[in-house]
């Protein structure tokens, strides 16, 4: 008598073969109601499906152009259908100026609370007051990531007179893409995760750790303090690449923990691939010299030496995503909604 009211499989089969015939991307969960994976499975595949739909509707915002010579990631603006805008510095003054003395003294005192401050109030604040003018800009172009070169910030007068790290820093804290560089396609990908999972931040590979079989992430001053283990160090960076004043920044290092290394790497034809490797973060250095450096030590599912030439042999770039978890298949699916050649490095 159970049979009738039971039979929806053959439904879903046939509902997902019309949808593969269509070339529509779909996940199916299955699952009873009462298994207690079921719904955390519906739940990361609704995730997955988010942060494909903000992937593919990012606007995103270059300041200045693009790093010269960095062929990885030069690709043609507008690839997978993401909108990029490119402004110059510059551009930048007229929000940075109209932000006032009380805006700059709130996010101060709010800073105070949510960092460990080490640096100078007036580097502290012309720090605080470009990144208050930059996130007004974005918010009014209603942009989801953004990236910078440093390189293109030059002035050392009016409100755009240093380079905006922390506000690099705090917009992935609230869910807006990063990467360095000019790399628009990384900052588009960084937001989608956040957006999809949360606790993403932009990171590169600096160096392999061959004895100890694990990789030191760094970058020079962006990182996304809602993935720290401990509080953030909010420092003066000494800033020597031109005429700029030194930035404020923050410094920290991500939580230990499993956690995803994700990267979207051009191909031919205008193709892309998403690289997919778990990872452990590992614990914060102790070395003194590392309290003021973005920093993170990862180890991957297999050894350095095959995780190198893998990812070099998939066409990876130098800038990636770390997102803090266990998400695995929820970033593949994620890589299908958005019609993405998915590659995992794993065991």
């Amino acid at each position: 008598l159970r049979l009738l009211p039971n039979h929806g499989v053959h439904g879903v089969q046939d509902l997902a073969s019309v949808l593969r015939q269509r070339g529509k991307a779909y996940r199916v969960v299955a699952g009873h109601l009462d298994d207690a994976d079921t719904l955390p499975r519906c739940v990361m595949a609704l995730r997955a499906a988010r942060a494909a739909r903000c992937f593919q509707t990012m606007r995103v915002l270059r300041v200045g152009d693009r790093f010269a010579g960095m062929g990885d990631f030069a690709v043609p603006d507008g690839a997978l259908g993401i909108t990029v805008e490119t402004i110059q510095p510059g551009d930048l003054a007229a929000d940075a100026a109209a932000v006032s003395a009380a805006d700059v003294a709130a996010e101060l005192a709010a800073d105070r609370e949510r960092y460990r401050v080490d640096c100078p109030e007036e580097t502290h604040a012309r720090s605080v007051r470009l990144g208050l003018g930059l996130r007004r800009y974005l918010e009014r172009g209603r942009f989801g990531a953004f990236s910078m070169n440093f390189q293109s910030f030059t002035s050392d007068r009016g409100p755009v007179c240093t380079v905006p790290f922390l506000e690099c820093c705090k917009a992935m804290a609230r869910g807006v893409g990063y990467a360095g560089e000019g790399d628009a396609i990384t900052a588009a990908l960084v937001g989608a995760l956040a957006q999809g999972f949360g606790g993403t931040t932009f990171c590169e590979i600096f160096c392999a750790d061959w004895a100890g079989n694990s990789l030191f992430l760094s970058h020079m001053g962006e990182i996304n303090p809602g993935v720290a283990a401990g509080k953030p160090l909010l420092y003066e960076k000494e800033y020597p690449f031109s005429a700029a004043l030194n930035p404020a920044t923050l410094a920290c290092a991500p939580r230990p923990g499993p956690a995803m290394f994700v990267n979207l790497a051009p191909g031919p034809g205008g193709t892309f691939r998403l690289i997919t490797a778990p990872v452990t973060v590992l614990g914060d250095g102790t070395h003194p010299d590392y309290e003021r450096w973005v920093r993170g030590w990862i180890q991957p599912a297999v050894p350095v030496t095959r995780f190198l030439e893998e990812f070099s042999h998939l066409g990876g770039t130098h800038h990636s995503a770390l997102m803090l978890g266990d998400h695995g298949a929820a970033v593949a699916a994620f890589g299908r909604f958005a019609g993405l050649e998915v590659s995992a490095i794993t065991s």
